[in-house]
């Protein structure tokens, strides 16, 4: 095994949570094809002319490793599979130097814009302030979206269990498995301050909500863990507004960013069923990818004629 590639996954295990983090949304919305009977995290494909079946995988970006474990029939089906097809493949060199190369923009404010240009002067003070009382002292230098994984996320990442996409990534890496990154480089590059403006209310409304956010973050993780996906799918951030008026421009400014909707899942969906005739393949991605309303991507694969069932 390659030393300098495992240094350098180790290296980038804080980037691959800001880009898996970047292009997930909080809000889970539930998909109309998924039934009281498909609670499940992992999915079979099979039909529309396979010959041999895929899998897919619905990850927790701050669910440890150690998860995988608890997942019915997973390494059995991993072990089956010569081909893994992930959001990021951070395995791949060429991949991770364009990732740390993107990342110091991901991270940083572009020098044309500051956030006094977007904000009004009593939105930035109320900003300072709670970021001072959060100890984010240097706010100001970093983007809209990256704060709100800050705010939101970090109190999920303190824990020493690794998480359980890059563990995945680890383990195919060390198994000699084909690894495939379904995000393009480009879109890593483009998407990083796409609709600043749009970022900025998005933090704005999570730091006026963040206690109401970060709980119910902590219940979406503890949904995810008892593989409850109905429930997780019916206790989303929309739904979990519990009816605060104040939410509901904040809901909409999400849906209707491309960072948040389905844009990633209609370029997948180009590219994998040709995957999936190629090599029997376990597809891995955040759960929110699997049931969302706009292109998720088991009620879509349904619709190209694949059957897409529920793994007990």
């Amino acid at each position: 095994m390659d030393i300098t590639i495992l240094k350098n996954m180790r290296t980038l295990k804080k980037l691959f949570l800001t880009f898996s983090i970047l292009y997930t949304a909080v809000t889970v919305s539930c998909s109309p094809s998924i039934s009281s009977l498909d609670n499940a995290l992992l999915w079979k494909i099979s039909g529309n002319g396979l010959k041999k079946p895929s899998y897919m995988l619905g990850t927790c970006h701050i669910v440890g490793g150690s998860f995988l474990d608890s997942i019915s029939q997973f390494w059995d089906i991993y072990n089956s599979v010569n081909r893994i097809l992930v959001e990021i493949d951070i395995s791949n060199q060429k991949q991770t130097d364009i990732i740390t190369t993107i990342a110091k923009d991901a991270l940083l404010m572009p020098a044309d814009t500051t956030y006094t240009m977007l904000y009004s002067k009593p939105d930035y003070a109320f900003i300072d302030s709670l970021m001072f009382h959060e100890r984010i002292y240097k706010w100001q230098i970093m983007v809209p979206t990256f704060l709100v994984d800050i705010l939101i996320y970090g109190p999920f990442f303190r824990s020493g269990d690794g998480f359980m996409d890059l563990t995945l990534i680890q383990k195919a890496f060390t198994d000699n498995k084909e690894i495939i990154s379904l995000d393009e480089t480009e879109l890593l590059r483009q998407e990083p301050h796409k609709d600043l403006s749009t970022q900025a209310e998005i933090l704005l409304q999570f730091c006026k909500n963040l206690q109401l956010s970060r709980k119910i973050t902590a219940r979406i993780k503890n949904l995810y863990c008892q593989q409850n996906l109905i429930s997780l799918s019916q206790d989303s951030l929309i739904y979990q507004g519990i009816a605060q008026e104040e939410l509901k421009d904040f809901h909409e400014k999400i849906a209707d960013n491309p960072i948040y909707n389905g844009e990633r899942n209609a370029k997948w969906l180009k590219r994998i069923p040709n995957y999936i005739k190629q090599e029997s393949s376990l597809i891995v991605v955040g759960i929110n990818h699997l049931i969302k309303k706009e292109n998720g991507l088991i009620a879509a694969l349904r619709d190209l004629g694949y059957e897409v069932t529920p793994v007990k």
